[in-house]
């Protein structure tokens, strides 16, 4: 989607996406959630990460496959 200027022309220049608008300012929830995936890499051998494993309220996000079937 384009940012719209004041006489309604879709023109490219000076002209920015709008989500790489807002992105400029906020990383969009998409790609922080990538970033801490990124970050977060599953290294425990019952698939919780390191950082998250101390708060419980996100210990059940966070569970491998492996995991999960047993949880099941």
């Amino acid at each position: 989607m384009w940012v719209l200027r004041g006489d309604g022309d879709r023109k490219a220049d000076n002209v920015l996406p709008l989500d790489i608008a807002v992105n400029a300012t906020r990383p969009s929830a998409r790609e922080s959630v990538k970033r801490r995936m990124r970050e977060s890499v599953l290294t425990y051998h019952d698939g919780l990460s390191r950082h998250r494993r101390e708060n419980a309220t996100h210990q059940n996000r966070w569970v491998s496959r492996r995991v999960a079937s047993h949880l099941i």
